[in-house]
C-alpha cells in the first residue's frame, strides 16, 4: 500500500477509501447483472472479468449494436 500510495501521489489512508467505494459501485453494478446474486465483496476479483464482459454486451444492445468481442 505504502509503494502504491507513492505511485499514486496519495496517501495510504485515500487509497483504501477510494478502493471501498470502487467496490461498493462495482457490487452495485454486480447486482444489476443476471448472475449478480453470486458475486459478493469476498469473490468479485474473480467475477471482474465477467462482470466487463456482461456490461460491454449490455452497452452494445443498449446503444443497438451486435452484440460481439471487444475490440
Amino acid at each position: 500500500m505504502e509503494r502504491l500510495s507513492e505511485v499514486a501521489g496519495c496517501n495510504a489512508v485515500r487509497l483504501r477509501s477510494a478502493r471501498k467505494h470502487l467496490m461498493a459501485q462495482l457490487l452495485q453494478l454486480a447486482s444489476l447483472l443476471p448472475s449478480g446474486g453470486l458475486i459478493s465483496e469476498a469473490n468479485l476479483a474473480s467475477y471482474l472479468p465477467l462482470v466487463a464482459s456482461m456490461v460491454h454486451t449490455m452497452v452494445q444492445l443498449k446503444r443497438g449494436e451486435e452484440p460481439g468481442p471487444r475490440g
